[in-house]
């Protein structure tokens, strides 16, 4: 085959033709890099001429190949051929689809860019190369690191409209399998949405009919991959659904069969010798996985919280003053770091080691470089993998106060697989604050209390939670000194020894 015009059609005939078997496939992808490596130049010129006249099954067949045999160049002219400005959108959804499917990461990056593109997103629900991109990105591997931007665009009841009966016609009325990939949280949001779309059936027990049939099995289809995950967090999701969709009474009963299946999967099997430890010390406990070990640290800050207010507590460590009397002198609180050192110190001292954990070592570190981070992790040798609680420090004066879980603690650190976190406030806003030094430093609300603050992080950790799956809590820290009529230190001549 010396004419590189025939070996270049001989590439084409050979990427043209369905493959079934392995075999098949790497005899195919051996003739196609031989032809291609015999035409030469001529490659990019014949191989254009020839997507001009595709079908869309041989374009599809084409593209799929050539990436699967590692064709860079033949890769290539598919790419400039269907992102030309004068292609059809069926030509380009249908070669960069079939790419990205067969591995193509530049495929899956134009996809994504259509996605990601505002002024496609501003007609989405009209726009079918961005409908097309979309339910492309649905069925690729880059689909969670594009998904925040997608999810935002569902929200419009036209665009999601649009989006279904596309899903509908191009998947034979069921998901991609790469929707696996998506947390619980997620699938649930997506399934809440899909039922505010359909409505919920009036008697599941009755087929519906038409294209609502259609759809209703593109609904049902999302709550099997929820059930599916047989977790924990799945079966919030589903208790949550339940909530929201009280007609839709078998959502409860998923809820609690999917808890079970959940329970039963993480039960640990306890060696008799453990059960007599932990029959002898109620403060042992036995973890496998990131929310026991969450537990864990929050009753440790907890009793850090009692030996903080506790008669001659540990609070005082926390503050500065210019005097010997405690009475006459000048407060002003630590710093965060300074906050964050000391919770540390007294979480290794409380919990570190196997001090409460029978099968994990728990290990505290802060790192160089994070101010107020503490990290907590429970390990266990030959485990790749560790059983993690992050936690973010803040003082009540911190400006950031509002914004940090979502900004910082959950999308900094909770993406995490087997990571949980901790948003820990220290609260020192009382009467010993030097007004002038307060005035200096507080940045953040000013009218707060222990309360109010509680409250409204509490609300931020439920959205987080409900929108991300995030496991995450709050808690408040009192570092207050005790009151000018408390018998602590309160008499002036009272010094310090």
């Amino acid at each position: 085959m010396d004419d590189p015009r025939r070996a270049a059609a001989a590439s084409i005939v050979a990427a043209a033709s369905d493959c079934y078997t392995h075999s098949d496939v790497a005899l195919q992808s051996t003739l196609i890099n031989r032809c291609n490596y015999l035409a030469g130049r001529e490659i990019p010129v014949l191989l254009t001429q020839a997507l001009d006249g595709c079908s869309y099954s041989a374009l599809s067949s084409l593209s799929r190949a050539y990436e699967r045999a590692g064709a860079d160049s033949a890769v290539d002219t598919v790419l400039t051929w269907a992102q030309a400005p004068v292609r059809e959108v069926g030509q380009w959804n249908t070669a960069l689809t079939s790419l990205a499917f067969a591995g193509s990461r530049q495929a899956e990056e134009a996809l994504g860019a259509a996605v990601a593109d505002s002024e496609l997103q501003r007609s989405a629900a009209e726009s079918p190369r961005w409908i097309c991109a979309a339910a492309a990105v649905l069925a690729c591997p880059r689909l969670h690191g594009l998904w925040p931007t997608l999810k935002s665009i569902l929200l419009r009841p036209d665009v999601l409209a649009a989006l279904l009966e596309h899903i509908d016609v191009s998947f034979g009325g069921s998901w991609p399998s790469q929707m696996e990939s998506l947390p619980e949280a997620d699938l649930a949001h997506l399934y809440a949405m899909v039922t505010d779309h359909v409505g919920p059936p009036p008697d599941t027990r009755a087929p519906a009919a038409g294209s609502v049939r259609d759809l209703r099995q593109l609904q049902n289809s999302l709550l099997v991959l929820l059930i599916d995950k047989n977790a924990m967090a799945a079966a919030r999701q589903l208790a949550a659904l339940a909530t929201r969709f009280p007609n839709l009474s078998y959502l409860r009963r998923r809820a609690k069969e999917v808890a079970y299946t959940a329970a039963d999967r993480q039960a640990l099997s306890v060696a008799p010798s453990t059960l007599l430890r932990l029959a002898r010390d109620a403060s042992l406990r036995v973890i496998s996985d990131e929310r026991h070990l969450l537990d864990i640290v929050v009753s440790s800050l907890r009793r850090l919280e009692a030996v903080l207010q506790a008669p001659y507590g540990l609070a005082v460590a926390l503050w500065n003053r210019n005097m010997a009397k405690a009475h006459h002198a000048e407060w002003w609180p630590c710093w965060e770091e300074d906050f964050s050192d000391l919770v540390a110190a007294l979480l290794l001292q409380d919990i570190g080691g196997h001090r409460i954990v029978i099968n994990r070592e728990v290990q505290i570190q802060r790192f160089l470089g994070k101010r107020t981070d503490i990290h907590i992790q429970a390990t266990v040798p030959g485990e790749s993998d560790p059983l993690t609680v992050v936690i973010e420090c803040k003082g009540c004066w911190n400006q950031d106060l509002p914004t940090a879980l979502a900004d910082q603690l959950v999308r900094d650190y909770l993406r995490a697989p087997r990571t949980a976190g901790i948003y820990l406030i220290g609260y020192f806003d009382c009467a010993h604050w030097n007004p002038k030094l307060r005035e200096d430093r507080h940045r953040a609300p000013r009218d707060h209390t222990i309360g109010s603050l509680q409250r409204e992080q509490d609300a931020q950790a439920r959205e987080q939670r409900d929108q991300h799956g995030a496991i995450v809590t709050v808690m408040i820290l009192d570092c207050r000194l005790p009151g000018s009529d408390d018998p602590w230190r309160a008499r002036p001549d009272n010094s310090v020894v």
